[in-house]
């Protein structure tokens, strides 16, 4: 899904750009150049993976599936049932 922003977000965006940068500063301070970039790259690398991931999940034999507990009718959180059951006043 893709988001844009209005004319009137944007020029707000722009607005908060000095504030931002100065929280920035302060969040991420402590990052040198060097661990800026280390982070950079773990970021870019786990964007990666996430977008094969949403490619794969996207994917005919997968769209649509459902985890085994779900099509066997197996209830994982026999807690959560009881209460399920005692709001329900059944046994």
């Amino acid at each position: 899904m893709h988001l844009r922003l209005t004319l009137k977000g944007q020029n707000l965006l722009r607005e908060l750009g000095p504030i931002r940068r100065e929280s920035n500063d302060l969040m991420y301070g402590s990052l040198t150049d060097d661990r800026g970039r280390a982070l950079q790259e773990i970021m870019d690398t786990l964007i990666k993976d996430a977008n094969s991931a949403l490619h794969k999940l996207d994917a005919p034999d997968w769209r649509g599936k459902q985890a085994p507990s779900v099509q066997s009718g197996i209830h994982l959180h026999p807690a959560a049932n009881r209460s399920a059951r005692e709001r329900t006043g059944r046994r």
